[in-house]
């Protein structure tokens, strides 16, 4: 969230300007990889929503003669500590929307691999897919699909068959789903490193990923 300028002059010596002031504001990026449209995701639109202020940003690298932007994509929030949901616009390949994303991170994203283009009659299936990334520090993003409405459960369980955190537990819609896992149990307390499984159960599915979690 410190950022600083790296100036580039053609044909004379280069500058960078350091920020030095900490004015105890928060920030957010993201990193985007795309799997059906371009790998870097050139052109994807990202936009966050925190207290009902939106920000909006276009991921491109083009910045001018020499000079290129960063892959990452940066909000700056203010005295906003947690980010009410993010939505992602892959180019060509329709929205997916997170919820829920603290601040003073970063926040890796791999395009669902299902998502396409409106109009695509391709039929949904109930799915669980492999967490992103995975291993992970400190989180990562637990993504299914669901082809109908209905009650829907999602936990996390450590080696021993345990039962350490509830992710979702309710209804939901048909189609793509995503939920952030922070390595936390249901108190909120940040678990050690190893091996644990997500499981989710739903149209009368039981499906179960394994993550690896390390610190």
């Amino acid at each position: 969230g410190d950022l600083d300028i790296y100036l580039m002059i053609a044909g004379a010596s280069n500058y960078l300007f350091r920020n030095d002031i900490n004015n105890g504001n928060h920030w957010v990026q993201f990193e985007l990889h795309g799997t059906n449209c371009n790998a870097s995701a050139i052109g994807t639109r990202v936009r966050i929503v925190t207290a009902g202020v939106s920000q909006y940003r276009e991921l491109g690298t083009a910045a001018g003669y020499c000079s290129q932007n960063s892959f990452r994509v940066h909000f700056g929030l203010g005295s906003y500590t947690w980010i009410d949901s993010l939505i992602v616009d892959w180019p060509g390949y329709g929205k997916e929307v997170f919820t829920g994303l603290p601040a003073d991170q970063l926040h890796v994203f791999q395009q669902h691999p299902l998502s396409d283009v409106e109009g695509d009659n391709t039929p949904l299936v109930c799915r669980l897919l492999p967490g992103v990334p995975n291993p992970f520090n400190p989180q990562t993003s637990i993504r299914f699909e669901l082809s109908k409405d209905g009650p829907v459960s999602l936990k996390i369980f450590d080696v021993s068959g345990r039962s350490i955190r509830s992710l979702i537990r309710g209804d939901r819609v048909a189609g793509p789903h995503s939920v952030t896992w922070r390595g936390d149990d249901d108190q909120g307390r940040l678990l050690p490193s190893g091996v644990y499984f997500a499981q989710l159960e739903a149209e009368g599915k039981v499906q179960t990923t394994k993550l690896v979690m390390m610190k």
